[in-house]
């Protein structure tokens, strides 16, 4: 097994974990802002693309864990914001900010959103055309 193999099966893993701290830390917001529910689909599409690419490498399957990896960066990305939008005195979507904003009251990890970005980018380098060419050579099985 090739290391951008190995990778996609990490992937896999950190897609669970980041499932379960997700459910766990937005269970509270769910009901309240909808935008919490991207971090738990990009969780799963993370472990269902790195579980597929590993067990089954080929074209097709390294081409769709490479779009999640893409989508998988946008979340981190999109919950950086999201996490930290009253910090910068950004209001919401229609112009009224709260006096205490709930990100605050839940006390919102600013930077826990930027771990779905660094699993996307280690599934971006798993599926380089670069690595690809060499998984396989060399070793047996």
């Amino acid at each position: 097994m090739g290391l951008p193999r190995a990778l996609s099966g990490f992937i896999a893993i950190a897609g669970l974990f980041l499932l379960i701290e997700t459910v766990l830390e937005h269970r509270e917001v769910f009901s309240e802002q909808l935008v919490a529910w991207v971090a738990v689909v990009g969780s799963v599409l993370g472990l269902i693309a790195g579980a597929v690419a590993f067990f089954k490498w080929n074209d097709s399957t390294v081409k769709s864990l490479r779009m999640v990896s893409g989508f998988l960066i946008l979340v981190g990305l999109g919950g950086l914001y999201f996490h930290n939008a009253h910090r910068l005195g950004v209001g919401r979507a229609g112009g009224e900010r709260e006096e205490k904003p709930e990100a605050e009251e839940r006390g919102a990890p600013p930077l826990a959103p930027v771990s779905f970005s660094g699993v996307g980018v280690l599934g971006l380098m798993a599926s380089h055309p670069r690595w690809r060419d060499d998984e396989g050579k060399g070793e047996a099985g």
